[in-house]
């Protein structure tokens, strides 16, 4: 069972120096109420304290971007770009159906990997294009089981399958056309529906961990109305957009051919360019895009594993950084990255950058990096104003790193230690809402030993029973390449390179 936790004591400060004094956290009803310094917190060392002298206490780190939907699909594909292995993991024509406990299996999965890499809070992309309000419901018992902070985003589309690539309706031909646009996307009012009758559900349940946001799937796949509607729905129920951007070069000439445009344009159009939208890779953009995004307060979930993974390019992170964009950090797909270890997208996010910095464009330092892990992650899921921050009012949301792991010793700097040195293996704890959620290695909250069983058999039954057909390919993926082949020929966008 989680414990919920009176006191931290004897803590060191991961935002602190080295040999800064140790501090006492005070938590009561799930929020920090007092850090002062250590000794502060007097009476006697009970179960509901813990002892903080081997430990550096981080914010609870967040991973803004990530899908649990595959999480059983880990190493199944490479050398694809990101089309190709769109039409391969989400079939276009239809696919096999998933069991509910599936979805529930998955998300356990996802969150178990989470906690040990020391995320407290999670965004779940969770594409769910049938609107199946069982499977949604499964997920956020999931991460209610687990402990976590979360978001699940509702999925929206309302553009035809061939309508959201380049050059499709010539290259797909009029019997494969005919079979793909006889599966068009359900109606928005029945997509918009799931959404609502889970917001009720979980207002009725009065959970603060748990939410939902709104998941259009890409300007690409959604009609200026629909983003629209998106915005609209956003500001009346205040909750947060969570919207992939830009991911590939094909998708930026999908922009030219649809409107002529940048989608950041069109999405600034449609009220939806603000402080309440996530955008998701946002690899391609223009400097004209940043600017623009910088003026509206839009936000970048930067996810550079999968973008490495599948060749889309890479995030110009530090021209967003210097034009005064939040930037915030994902793991993406188990099937896109693969690694949904948090520290190691940390530490890509740590590296990469460096290769074209410049005066004008550094790269992000360890204090921003560690930013980018906690408070910028907590501003995309819509929670910034109570989480993302050790500090009194905040949710008690923490990730405490082991003081004596080896990638800490000795002591210079505990951000840069975090960002270019350590691994999972550091995660001590994970408290969130002021309880231990995983402390010794496992997730306290769950049956961690016989959930992995019963995730294994599932996985196995998945890889032998649906992936197999999934991955056997078929015209639309041949159609796909030779639409991809013609978008690489297109020279007319913008003279980028990512």
């Amino acid at each position: 069972m989680t414990r919920a936790l009176r006191s931290l004591r004897n803590l060191r400060l991961g935002d602190a120096p080295a040999d800064a004094p140790r501090v006492d956290i005070g938590i009561d009803g799930g929020l920090i109420r007092s850090i002062g310094p250590a000794g502060s917190i007097v009476g006697p060392f009970g179960p509901a304290d813990l002892d903080g002298s081997g430990l550096i206490a981080f914010p609870g780190f967040v991973n803004a971007h990530a899908h649990s939907n595959e999480m059983f699909e880990q190493g199944s594909c490479d050398g694809e770009p990101l089309e190709v292995w769109l039409a391969l993991a989400y079939p276009p024509l239809g696919g096999d159906v998933i069991p509910v406990r599936w979805h529930y299996l998955r998300a356990m999965m996802l969150a178990l990997r989470s906690l040990r890499s020391g995320v407290a809070a999670l965004h779940d992309d969770f594409l769910n294009p049938g609107g199946d309000e069982a499977a949604l419901q499964a997920v956020l018992d999931a991460y209610d089981d687990a402990g976590l902070r979360a978001r699940v985003a509702v999925t929206l589309s309302d553009r035809a399958y061939l309508d959201g690539l380049p050059f499709a309706r010539a290259v797909f031909g009029p019997d494969l056309s005919a079979r793909l646009d006889a599966k068009p996307p359900r109606a928005l009012d029945a997509q918009f529906d799931v959404f609502h009758r889970a917001r009720h559900a979980l207002a009725a349940r009065g959970h603060s961990r748990l939410g939902l946001s709104l998941g259009p799937r890409g300007p690409q796949r959604c009609t200026p109305a629909l983003l629209r509607r998106v915005a609209d729905t956003a500001a009346a129920h205040a909750v947060p957009v969570h919207m992939h951007v830009l991911e590939s070069r094909t998708q930026a000439v999908t922009a030219q051919q649809q409107y002529g445009r940048s989608f950041i344009e069109v999405l600034d159009e449609a009220g939806l360019l603000g402080p309440q939208l996530a955008m998701n890779h946002a690899v391609w953009l223009t400097d004209a895009d940043i600017e623009r995004i910088a003026r509206r307060g839009a936000r970048v979930v930067h996810n550079p594993l999968s973008n490495f993974k599948l060749a889309s390019g890479r995030c110009p992170v530090g021209r967003l950084l210097a034009t005064g964009v939040e930037v915030a950090i994902g793991t993406d797909g188990a099937a896109t990255g693969d690694s949904v270890d948090y520290l190691d997208s940390l530490r890509m996010a740590s590296l990469i950058h460096k290769l074209d910095a410049s005066a004008a464009h550094p790269a992000p330092d360890a204090a921003r990096l560690v930013r980018m892990a906690t408070a910028d992650g907590a501003a995309t899921m819509g929670t910034a104003a109570v989480s993302g921050e050790i500090a009194v009012g905040r949710v008690a949301d923490f990730t405490l790193l082991d003081a004596r792991d080896l990638a800490f010793v000795p002591l210079h700097d505990p951000r840069r230690q975090l960002c270019f040195a350590a691994t999972s293996s550091a995660v001590h704890t994970v408290v969130v809402d002021g309880r231990v959620v995983f402390a010794n290695g496992r997730a306290t909250g769950v049956d961690e030993c016989a959930l992995r069983d019963e995730i294994a058999e599932a996985a196995e039954r998945f890889r032998h029973d649906i992936f197999a057909r999934r991955s056997a390919g078929g015209p639309v993926v041949d159609a796909v390449r030779r639409v991809l082949a013609l978008a690489a020929a297109e020279r007319s966008p913008f003279p980028l390179s990512r």
